[in-house]
């Protein structure tokens, strides 16, 4: 082999070890902030969420609205209602 040969190919795995190099750090410090992650929420706290934003009413219709109709002395007047 040549001389410019040897350094060339000198010159190459240095860049193949430094990109290594390279490659091991970006998985190590992808592994670190990985860790750094915040956990799963809670069930409980996913409930309370649920809870919170919640619908306030509902409709009622069919035989469900029946009911609700029955419920407030059978009729639907709004002021009848809201008494």
């Amino acid at each position: 082999m040549r001389n410019y040969d040897l350094e060339f190919l000198k010159r190459f795995s240095m860049v193949l070890g430094m990109l290594a190099l390279i490659t091991l750090g970006l998985i190590l410090l992808a592994s670190h902030l990985h860790g750094r992650i915040p956990p799963e929420v809670s069930p409980s706290a996913a409930a309370r969420t649920q809870e919170r934003i919640a619908p306030v009413g509902a409709v009622y219709a069919g035989d469900t609205g029946a009911a609700a109709q029955a419920a407030a002395g059978g009729t639907t007047d709004g002021s009848v209602i809201f008494q």
